[in-house]
C-alpha cells in the first residue's frame, strides 16, 4: 500500500487481512518499508553469489535429488516394451488353450494373471513416458539454474 504523510508518499507492505479488517484478525502485523525489503533481498542475493562454488554445487545436487524422487526403478522403456510383446504372445497362446479347454480353471487363472501383468506393464510404460517428459523439463530448468548461477559468479554486484 502507499502511505501519504506530511506530503510524502511511502510504499509499505502490510498483511492483507490487516488492511481489509483492521486489528480484528491481525493484531500484531508489522509494517515493512519497501526499500528495506529490496535491500534485504539484494543482500541475500549478493551473499548467495559470493557463497562460492561449494554451496552452489550443493544446491544444484539437492535440486536434482528433489526432482529425481519418484523416478522409475531403473527399468528401461525398451525392456518394458519387449516384456509387453512377450506377454501378448503368451496371452495369445493361453487364450487358444482356454478356448480349447473352457472348463480348465488353471488355464483361466493363468490367463487372468497374464492379463494383470499386461495391465501393470502398460501402466509402467505410461509412467515411464511421463517421467521422460518430466525429466526433459527438469533438465531444461536445471540448465537455466546453472546458467543463472554462472552469471552470479560474473555479476556479484546488484
Amino acid at each position: 500500500m502507499t502511505w501519504a504523510r506530511n506530503g510524502k508518499k511511502q510504499i509499505v507492505w502490510r498483511c492483507v487481512s490487516r488492511l481489509e479488517f483492521g486489528r480484528k484478525y491481525c493484531h500484531s502485523s508489522p509494517t515493512l518499508a519497501e526499500e528495506k525489503l529490496h535491500r534485504a533481498i539484494l543482500e541475500a542475493l549478493n551473499e548467495f553469489a559470493q557463497a562460492g562454488t561449494e554451496v552452489k554445487a550443493d544446491l544444484l545436487e539437492f535440486t536434482a535429488m528433489a526432482w529425481s524422487s519418484g523416478k522409475s526403478d531403473g527399468t528401461s522403456l525398451i525392456t518394458l516394451r519387449q516384456r509387453l510383446k512377450d506377454i501378448n504372445a503368451q496371452q495369445a497362446l493361453l487364450l487358444d488353450q482356454v478356448l480349447e479347454h473352457m472348463d480348465d480353471s488353471i488355464l483361466t487363472a493363468q490367463l487372468k494373471a497374464i492379463m494383470d501383468e499386461k495391465q501393470a506393464t502398460q501402466e509402467q510404460i505410461s509412467a515411464l513416458k511421463l517421467d521422460s517428459v518430466r525429466s526433459a523439463s527438469q533438465a531444461s530448468r536445471m540448465a537455466e539454474l546453472k546458467e543463472w548461477m554462472a552469471r552470479l559468479e560474473v555479476n556479484t554486484e546488484y
